[in-house]
């Protein structure tokens, strides 16, 4: 099974080391939103139209409302890459 795992935003240089490990774990399709802008999506309403097929979603700083949550009934995981959890 073909996972696909979004990651909204961080401000990490580089999180290449993690893809690696993911990739090297599952079967998965990274989405990596700091490539569609820089620094990543972090507008709840933005965020919609991205994370429709996700299994996961990585974010840092992105706010993950319900109207977030309900666009991605596929979803199995959200995780924050920080510390804390105000933001889901």
């Amino acid at each position: 099974m073909s996972y696909t795992i979004v990651y909204t935003d961080y401000y990490y240089d580089s999180v290449l080391v993690e893809f690696d490990l993911i990739r090297e774990s599952l079967d998965a399709v990274i989405v990596d939103l700091t490539e569609t802008r820089d620094g990543g999506i972090k507008d709840p309403s933005e965020l919609v139209e991205h994370v429709r097929n996700a299994d996961a979603v990585v974010t840092q700083f992105a706010r993950i409302t319900g109207e977030v949550m309900d666009a991605m009934p596929g979803c199995k995981l959200i995780a924050r890459h920080a510390i804390g959890m105000d933001t889901v």
